[in-house]
């Protein structure tokens, strides 16, 4: 990509935000609206970061000529230049030349007063772990080559001395340039199904201990999570409740990620390494999506589908086996504790069937689809946004259907990836196979289904009993 078409998208993607306000601050926003400009933001993250850390680099292909100052004024013009001049806002904070003068290239565009960032939302690498490099190496391609051709070089770190831990390290390998991992994370961070709405746990160690709540007597409004609430009088005594807080640990478990290529694509497909990149970042997003969903606890993550806090409403009486009918909707819904921040999840066999779903409007035979579709593509159903994964089972099967609040899901995740190549494995055809480690935990912040003042059980996460 070249500068010009960068400073055409960082163009392209202000007069979308512009449009969309159309003159109102972000918090006027209705939520529908916030849903459907992350990913616009997203990418205006991205080309930003990209512009910046090319300049950071000396890259002439992309950099801006000028320093800090003069860069950020000339990115605010260009987001400032659709319509009438005005300061493009976000939030209540103006985002104007003088964030950038006196930070740094890598954060200035990841600067938490950029844009109101809401509960569940996804985050990146840098605003996890702090800025990045390549550690030495000028690129990618340099560094893969390096291990891809077996040379020993200074610059390589093993994963044992990188993590300075007393015990031995359970796999080997080199660490991967902090700089190379972001790219290879912030795929699965922003473009994931869990990753990018549910609370993110950065880890420094192998185990790191996060609070949860034992949440599940809901009753009494007025002593909910174990803490008591009373509206006080005058010479007056309360007898404070104890927090029904309880200890959860994280424990960082290796993900290996796989591929195997014959030598002739390694010496002949020009760039292989930014294709190897490239792949290893979407299949890990595929990956923990399906940890995150179905993992079982033992020795990876506590999926969803696998947690005690899982609800499953009972499915419509006589109902056919493989459907999904309107009423499994309505009744997932209703047994949500917060659906205000829910998302569906859908397995991709149930869409025919969620299109052909209809809500009868009046007494004239009028009707509105169930399932509403965007300019942008984007689904929403009942007003909460819908997403399809093939993480999910098949229609029919517990889990087709389901409705998630993701902050109520701890997703652990620890810094230096490990990389290792091998000729062993496929010697005789011809093969090198790559490995790359990284290492993630998750579990609910929740043991159990929640019991509300009305005696019927809520929970987090809502799906359908199986209409097999």
């Amino acid at each position: 990509m070249t500068l010009q078409d960068l400073r055409m998208k960082i163009h392209s993607l202000g007069v979308q935000i512009e449009s969309a306000l159309a003159g109102r601050p972000w918090r006027q926003l209705p939520e529908a609206e916030l849903e459907r400009l992350d990913p616009v933001l997203e990418s205006l993250d991205e080309a930003m970061t990209m512009e910046a850390e090319a300049a950071q680099r000396g890259d002439s292909e992309y950099a801006l000529v000028g320093d800090t100052a003069a860069r950020g004024e000339q990115l605010v013009a260009r987001l400032n230049a659709p319509g009438q001049p005005r300061t493009w806002t976000a939030g209540a904070t103006a985002l104007t030349a003088e964030h950038y003068a006196g930070a740094g290239l890598q954060e200035f565009a990841y600067k938490a007063t950029a844009r109101p960032r809401r509960t569940g939302q996804g985050r990146s690498f840098v605003e996890l772990f702090g800025p990045t490099s390549m550690e030495g190496w000028k690129d990618a391609s340099e560094y893969l080559g390096c291990i891809l051709r077996g040379e020993h070089d200074a610059r390589q770190v093993t994963i044992g001395a990188a993590m300075d831990e007393s015990a031995r390290p359970a796999h080997g390998g080199y660490l991967v340039p902090s700089e190379l991992e972001r790219r290879i994370l912030d795929v699965p961070l922003h473009q994931s199904v869990v990753l990018p709405r549910c609370t993110i746990v950065p880890m420094a160690y192998r185990t790191k201990m996060v609070a949860g709540y034992a949440a599940q007597d809901q009753s009494n409004s007025m002593s909910m999570f174990g803490f008591t609430y009373k509206w006080l009088q005058e010479n007056q005594s309360v007898t404070p409740g104890i927090g029904n807080v309880r200890a959860l640990e994280l424990t960082a478990r290796p993900l290996g990620t796989y591929v195997a290529a014959s030598n002739e694509v390694y010496s002949d497909v020009d760039d292989f390494e930014s294709l190897l990149e490239g792949a290893m970042g979407v299949g890990a997003a595929e990956a923990l999506d399906d940890a995150f969903l179905n993992g079982t606890g033992l020795g990876m993550p506590l999926g969803i589908f696998n947690c005690p806090a899982l609800l499953s409403v009972t499915k419509v009486t006589a109902q056919v086996a493989a459907t999904v009918v309107y009423q499994n909707i309505l009744d997932i819904l209703s047994r949500h504790c917060s659906p205000q921040t829910a998302v569906w999840v859908v397995s991709p066999t149930t869409i025919p069937q969620l299109f052909s779903l209809t809500v009868d409007v009046g007494a004239g035979g009028s009707y509105v689809p169930l399932v509403q579709v965007g300019v942008n593509g984007e689904m929403t159903m009942l007003g909460r946004p819908l997403v399809q994964s093939h993480r999910c089972p098949v229609v029919g099967t517990v889990g087709d259907v389901g409705l998630y609040s993701f902050e109520w899901y701890y997703a652990g995740i620890r810094k230096g990836m490990a990389i290792e190549r091998s000729a062993h494995v496929g010697f005789t055809s011809n093969q090198t196979t790559w490995r790359l480690i990284s290492r993630v935990d998750g579990m609910p912040r929740i043991s159990t289904t929640m019991t509300g003042a009305d005696s019927v059980t809520y929970s987090p996460f809502v799906v359908c009993a199986s209409r097999a």
